[in-house]
């Protein structure tokens, strides 16, 4: 029996190989993943960290970015297997529940107005076979993160701030690790192990955001507000950390949420509350693991260093062989025998702040800590006003140097700061009860109001060395710091107290 326009198999897959997990147990390889899987573009993400400074805080957070690669794919598999049979017309006929990969719960009545995965559309979907889509869906959750740069994130912020910048398709731009992912995968495709009937396009074509021309649901399983990758990084992350309390989620509940309407991903009301525990876990994430104030010390001093040798950056990322030759292990030596070989007034001290990095010793101490309450509706006007903060403590600051930190904007939706209020207004609940989508607002004012606030963590640095009393002996760095301190918290006093008039 044929099911739809597309053949359920189409291919020789199998499972062929299977790798021992702390989170899922064990993740499964196909016979079309194990030569991507030990290609050694990609085992070089086992030489990039997860977390590069966290772990200065958290010994134990020495995971990968291929561990993390591979989680992603999991459950990019348990997801589609999980909409297939909920929305793939007569596949439940076919095959027994008995024998499908994961449990579904499924009334006697087919849910309302979801998408009919059956006959979705032409131009894509039923071009391919069920397992031709599954196994291209995984590929991707497997490669999405291939082009990530030593030091992860924290790589593309400093790129940001010195405009090192990626050419791909004759249009460059600032670096991005997603944009050198897509240029890894075409350009190094029998490199990579990518075997046919696959091909690089299969798997860009779901990564894409702009010219990707699969559903719009698969791009969104690995990012989106909601997405597969997220739900690994909290899962592992926390587990590395030993922080469990603060990212356990429980995923099972939000993927068997997961509906298609309009090829867009929705989550049914029956996750709702799960959904929100998954965003209460990346706050808390964030506030107490990514963005722990030893962890900041750390990324300020790379900052430090990496930001007076841009040429070294810019070396890197325009050549694609030479970008992947780096990782965790060998980048911070060859920024440091670089800087000594291009010394001169700007980056004399790059090599020795990268060599207190090596040995964990600390630039930086944390003298002021505040968590500043936020509504979206004043993105921009908190960050003018936390910025002329910044500009009035530099001033008092004529002698001590400090680090004014605002950036670590905790939000609880993993996308944009600025694109959330729209996010919030968007139809992205599924209710079985009416078989309509609504948005979080319509479905839960409580859980609106809850998501239109955000924290900053406001942040003042000074140097270490500095405060010693037997540096300081005539107290000029400390006067300097109380009265910082005591700005800082007038300040932010004046801006809470306008933001709750507002």
């Amino acid at each position: 029996m044929r099911l739809g326009r597309s053949k359920l198999r189409s291919f020789n897959l199998r499972f062929e190989r299977e790798i021992r997990d702390p989170i899922y147990n064990y993740v499964f390889i196909t016979n079309y993943e194990s030569s991507v899987l030990d290609s050694e573009i990609f085992q070089r993400l086992d030489r990039i960290f997860q977390m590069p400074t966290a772990q200065f805080v958290y010994p134990s957070a020495k995971h990968t970015r291929k561990t993390h690669s591979l989680g992603v794919m999991q459950l990019v598999h348990e997801s589609i297997l999980n909409l297939l049979f909920l929305q793939y017309r007569g596949i439940k006929d076919e095959i027994s529940p008995l024998f499908w990969g994961e449990k579904v719960v499924q009334g006697d009545q087919i849910e309302r107005n979801l998408d009919d995965l059956y006959t979705l559309r032409e131009d894509w979907w039923n071009q391919k076979s069920l397992d031709n889509i599954v196994q291209s869906a995984r590929l991707a959750g497997m490669l999405h993160d291939l082009g990530h740069a030593p030091l992860s994130h924290l790589f593309e912020d400093i790129c940001r701030l010195v405009n090192v910048t990626i050419e791909y398709k004759g249009k460059k731009e600032i670096f991005d690790h997603e944009v050198m992912t897509r240029k890894i995968i075409e350009e190094k495709e029998d490199e990579l192990g990518i075997k046919r009937p696959f091909s690089s396009q299969d798997v860009i074509e779901i990564l894409d955001k702009k010219d990707g021309r699969a559903p719009l649901f698969l791009r969104e399983l690995i990012n989106g507000g909601y997405d597969c990758d997220k739900m690994d990084y909290l899962l592992r992350d926390s587990y590395a950390t030993g922080a469990l309390e603060f990212g356990h989620i429980d995923y099972k509940r939000i993927i068997c949420g997961f509906r298609v309407v309009d090829e867009s991903l929705k989550v049914s009301v029956s996750a709702i509350d799960a959904l929100m525990n998954s965003f209460d876990a990346l706050e808390y994430m964030y506030t107490s693991v990514y963005y722990h104030k030893t962890a900041r010390i750390f990324d300020f001093m790379i900052e430090d260093a990496l930001s007076k040798i841009p040429d070294f950056l810019q070396l890197i990322v325009e050549d694609t062989d030479k970008f992947l030759q780096y990782d965790d292990h060998n980048f911070i030596r060859e920024a440091i025998e670089y800087a000594e070989k291009n010394k001169n007034d700007e980056n004399k001290d790059v090599p020795n702040i990268l060599k207190d990095l090596l040995c964990r010793r600390k630039k930086y101490v944390e003298i002021f800590s505040h968590r500043l309450a936020c509504g979206y509706l004043l993105v921009e006007r908190t960050r003018n006003e936390l910025e002329n903060l910044k500009n009035e403590l530099n001033e008092i600051a004529k002698n001590l140097e400090i680090r004014v930190d605002f950036k670590p904007e905790i939000k609880p939706i993993g996308i944009s700061i600025e694109e959330i209020p729209t996010w919030l207004l968007e139809e992205r609940i599924y209710d079985p009860s009416d078989g309509l989508v609504k948005s979080i607002r319509d479905v839960s004012r409580a859980y609106y109001q809850k998501l239109k606030q955000y924290t900053i963590l406001f942040r003042i640095f000074a140097n270490r060395a500095q405060l010693d009393p037997s540096t300081d002996t005539k107290n000029i760095y400390r006067n300097e710091k109380e009265k910082i301190v005591r700005v800082a918290k007038e300040k932010l006093s004046e801006i809470e107290t306008m933001y709750e008039e507002f």
